[in-house]
């Protein structure tokens, strides 16, 4: 499966990735309502708002501070740089 992937164009594992990014930070908004009330969180009202605004946040920040660029066109310290950069933001 991983060699179907990497002939795949570069513009379909970028949304790919961006769309695992959305899920994850849609899975982390969950999970940090979930560890701060102690319980299972179930977003009601204007929680929803929150798990919204959640990707919207997080994807500008991973490509203004090179994220995909660098995960897509490095491995090692420049991923790493980018990564510890954009979750310091």
């Amino acid at each position: 499966m991983r060699s179907q992937v990497l002939k795949w164009p570069r513009v379909a594992k970028f949304l790919l990735v961006m769309a695992f990014d959305t899920v994850m930070a849609v899975v982390a908004m969950w999970m940090a309502f979930s560890l701060r009330l102690d319980m299972l969180h179930q977003p009601s009202g204007t929680q929803w708002v929150a798990y919204g605004l959640a990707p919207l946040l997080a994807i500008p920040v991973f490509i203004r501070f090179g994220l995909y660029r660098a995960i897509f066109r490095y491995t090692g310290l420049a991923a790493l740089v980018a990564t510890a950069q954009a979750v310091a933001v």
